[in-house]
């Protein structure tokens, strides 16, 4: 069972709906670029992805920072070595006891549960998710979508309604 969630930054005065769906195309344009070109780096947008990752890692020390291996990305994808670093620029956490992963763009952000276990373990899993969703939120200024109910969520209020769709009715 894999879960998603997708994260975007919403402007003031914006829809949320139509703010979702403009990021979502973006989001999905950023990942078919990611096996192209995409340009030059931003360093302020770097900073931030580095500075989000040690928030959510001092946050939750059992997630870890996952290092590509850009030689065999290079290789791959026959390019060079520094072409690997620029196209594979995103950072990914990992944390497996839960099978979480969070994956940080230079302007969006994907999270995912592939929990298999008991329906208590599934909601210890979402707790720890939650929890990073909110440091997301916090540090990040990432609005949360969940694709699967369709709802931008309110992470003070949605947790059981997520927790009922994640885990099964009888959480």
């Amino acid at each position: 069972m894999s879960y998603t969630f997708d994260l975007v930054r919403l402007q003031p005065g914006i829809d949320p709906d139509v703010a979702y769906r403009k990021q979502s195309k973006e989001t999905e344009e950023e990942l078919r670029k990611s096996l192209e070109d995409q340009g030059a780096s931003d360093p302020q947008k770097e900073e931030a992805k580095q500075q989000l990752a040690r928030a959510l890692v001092t946050s939750h020390p059992s997630l870890e920072i996952f290092q590509p291996d850009f030689a065999e990305l290079a290789r791959l994808h026959e390019i060079d070595l520094a072409e690997a670093r620029q196209r594979f620029r995103n950072i990914e956490l990992n944390e497996r006891r839960y099978s979480i992963q969070i994956t940080l763009f230079d302007d969006a952000a994907a999270v995912a549960l592939s929990f298999a276990g008991t329906v208590e373990g599934c909601k210890q899993a979402l707790r720890f998710l939650w929890d990073c969703l909110k440091t997301l939120h916090s540090h990040g200024g990432f609005s949360v979508f969940d694709p699967q109910v369709d709802k931008l969520l309110n992470l003070d209020s949605d947790l059981d309604l997520v927790m009922k769709t994640v885990c099964g009715r009888r959480a």
